[in-house]
């Protein structure tokens, strides 16, 4: 699934040379195929005047044509390539004769017989949220579609379906329009046969001399089919009755081998009034950075408008958040200082066409949530821009919920839930522009709980099936606590012993004196279920950070009951990062965990206030705002 990340520049896709040799392959779409009309939903039609060029060359036999909508009318559709899927929306400026003194803005054809063409001007538009509205890209040159001649007898230069500055000897492109004549019907037959020659070559590789070179052709009065049985390629193009392409659909050899383009309209063309999103303003999400809390409080929506250069402008909906760090010494949640006091950060960035999407250079970012209804397929194709195209060891794999980023030094992997919250995600060796760095960010569950009773709670674990290890929980506390819990096979201490285990679980509370209850032997009892057949000689740990340094932190080997029948039981008095692992580690043996160091200030890291530095370094590398190609948004 590599990406071309050139194709995602050009403003339509083009295959790369008209020269094809392709290789003969009787076993891919050589079944004779029946063609059929299709039907299309009713659309109101703007009306139109005929439009009779002047001077006018078809007085012979197409006096009269004309294209059946008018100036200023915007016409999108939705591309999907072997290489992603693309979205184009153009304006149409003009319907008019081209002489062949002013050459057809945008158009150069000198290589061609001098001619006089008959065609649509489209200049490329984007979606401006700041006035809800399209915009003419100024940027982007303007394209010529459709161009006719109704008078040249040479096969080759009766119509051609696009130019575009730039793509001269490019082609071949889905034709978009098809005018109408005197009888007030698409002039489609006489379309149909004036690119018969052009599309024979691109699905047969040759240039057509004889009637045996062509492609089979047949005519509705909608449509248009051509189809090649030796090599199984063809192209089906569907209009509207007033001639804009509806689908469209070339199979033939792209790139050196056999790929799909399809076209189809869109009729929803505000880019933004799909996406949608599983908070609200006041939501709050809890994440775990290896030892640290973070806390991101939703603040406000946003629409906006990036310039990404060659990606062009880009729609988007974020969702901004407060950002805030646990403060141990304190016990409070403090803002983290982003960018000289601004301490917004956007944790959402999508449109209706990505799930999410860099949104500029001078917003920091990070991808922890995903619109409704997201697609983990297009959210590897975004995936695709943090490769660079001369390493051929990079590569995306998905599956139902997560994305997976390789290359020859490391990986990065994603996990987002159904709702389209990020789970986890973990980064070891992955080269960016920071060197080769590893990052783990996860989700937290989060749950007030009182002294009304002995709460039992389900942790469960991020990446590890149910039918691996249940984990259970029961706690008192004596008031109203705040307590976050996550699971997942990984260690949340990256770069350190035990990164080999097998399941770490942390509990987390935001007032450590809560766990003081009375009448109880122990305030946290857990119970681990797991598949004792797959996993033995087991040992647990907890963490222990009293000494200020995770890397010099100590794991504390801590006793359990073992029922052997893949049940253990274990009592703490403490919250902490816990590893049940068969992995044997240096440590200490202590009942309950306990160090007997009563300073609970000393219990976890401190991070000094103002020094995120590993606050900054995960943004950077989790939300892409750092990319190894910057190359992409300076073209």
């Amino acid at each position: 699934m590599r990406n071309k990340k050139w194709l995602l520049i050009i403003l339509l896709f083009i295959i790369s040379s008209i020269s094809l040799k392709p290789e003969i392959n009787n076993t891919t779409n050589t079944s004779e195929r029946e063609v059929n009309s299709q039907d299309f939903k009713n659309e109101i039609l703007k009306t139109s005047d005929p439009f009779i060029p002047d001077p006018d060359p078809f007085t012979t036999q197409h006096n009269g044509t004309y294209w059946d909508f008018t100036n200023d009318t915007i016409v999108a559709w939705n591309i999907e390539t072997p290489f992603g899927n693309l979205d184009y929306t153009y304006n149409i400026s003009s319907m008019r004769y081209f002489s062949i003194a002013e050459n057809a803005t945008g158009t150069s054809m000198e290589h061609l017989t001098p001619w006089e063409v008959y065609g649509v001007e489209l200049e490329p538009v984007y979606w401006d949220s700041s006035i809800n509205d399209f915009k003419v890209d100024p940027t982007s040159p303007v394209i010529n579609a459709s161009l006719i001649n109704y008078t040249n007898s040479n096969p080759n230069e009766k119509m051609l379906p696009f130019k575009m500055e730039g793509f001269d000897d490019l082609g071949p492109m889905l034709n978009l329009f098809i005018p109408k004549n005197f009888s007030d019907a698409l002039d489609i037959f006489w379309c149909a046969n004036a690119l018969h020659w052009l599309y024979s070559l691109f699905l047969t590789g040759k240039v057509p001399t004889v009637p045996a070179d062509y492609a089979d052709m047949t005519i509705t009065s909608t449509s248009i089919h051509y189809y090649y049985a030796p090599y199984g390629t063809y192209c089906d193009l569907y209009y509207s009755p007033n001639g804009i392409l509806e689908t469209g659909e070339l199979y033939t050899y792209l790139e050196g081998q056999l790929g799909t383009l399809n076209f189809t309209r869109s009729h929803d063309l505000n880019p933004l009034n799909d996406t949608e999103w599983n908070v609200d303003v006041g939501d709050v999400l809890y994440m775990g950075l290896s030892y640290h809390e973070l806390k991101f409080n939703i603040s406000k929506f946003e629409n906006i408008t990036v310039d990404l250069g060659g990606l062009g402008r880009i729609p988007l909906k974020v969702v901004w958040a407060n950002m805030s760090m646990w403060n141990v010494s304190t016990e409070t949640w403090d803002y983290v200082d982003m960018d000289g006091g601004v301490n917004w950060i956007i944790i959402g960035s999508a449109n209706d066409n990505f799930p999410f999407m860099f949104p500029g250079e001078d917003k920091p970012f990070i991808p922890l949530l995903m619109p409704i209804n997201f697609s983990i397929s297009d959210l590897a194709v975004v995936m695709e821009f943090r490769g660079d195209e001369n390493d051929p060891t990079f590569s995306v794999t998905y599956g139902d919920n997560w994305v997976r980023i390789s290359n020859s030094s490391g990986y990065a992997n994603y996990i987002y839930n159904a709702s389209g919250f990020l789970e986890l995600n973990d980064q070891n060796g992955f080269e960016t522009e920071f060197g080769y760095e590893e990052v783990l960010v996860f989700r937290k569950n989060s749950t007030i709980i009182d002294d009304s009773k002995i709460w039992e709670l389900e942790i469960i674990p991020i990446n590890i099936g149910s039918s691996e290890f249940n984990i259970t929980m029961d706690i008192k506390v004596n008031d109203t606590t705040h307590l976050l819990t996550s699971a997942m096979s990984i260690n949340p201490l990256v770069n350190h012993t035990l990164s080999s285990g097998v399941l770490f679980f942390d509990i987390w509370i935001n007032e450590t004196d809560n766990l003081n209850a009375p009448n109880v032997d122990a305030p946290i009892n857990i119970t681990i279920d797991y598949d004792k057949s797959k996993y033995k000689n087991m040992k647990l740990y907890w963490f222990n950070q009293s000494l200020m340094d995770p890397e010099n932190g100590e794991w504390l080997e801590i006793p359990f009951t073992d029922y052997g029948n893949g049940t253990i039981v274990f009592s703490v008095n403490h919250t902490s990062i816990f590893a049940f692992t068969n992995v044997i580690a240096q440590v200490k043996y202590l009942i309950f965990g306990d160090d007997d160091d009563d300073d609970d200030d000393n219990d976890e890291l401190a991070i000094p206030i103002g020094n995120y530095y590993l606050i900054f370094i995960a943004i950077a590398i989790i939300g892409l705002i750092i990319y190894k190609k910057r190359e992409l948004f300076k073209k």
